[in-house]
């Protein structure tokens, strides 16, 4: 059985330095040119079972302590 499943690496050696260099400057381009917004959503780490999975989507859930 096939599933045409592909693992790629991501860890030192998988890279050259200069591409991955390249990379964070056409981040950084990118950025300055329309900064990115993320929407954020913060709460007590006392509450991390119940904010868990109440997340809304396309936020980032930030815990405080």
């Amino acid at each position: 059985m096939s599933t045409g499943l592909e693992l790629v690496g991501s860890g030192f050696g998988s890279v050259s330095i200069e591409n991955i260099f390249e990379a964070i400057a056409d981040f950084l381009r990118e950025a300055a040119k329309e900064p990115f917004l993320i929407k954020i959503s913060a709460g007590p780490l006392r509450d991390v079972e119940a904010l868990w999975n109440a997340s809304e989507q396309g936020t980032r859930l930030v815990f405080q302590p």
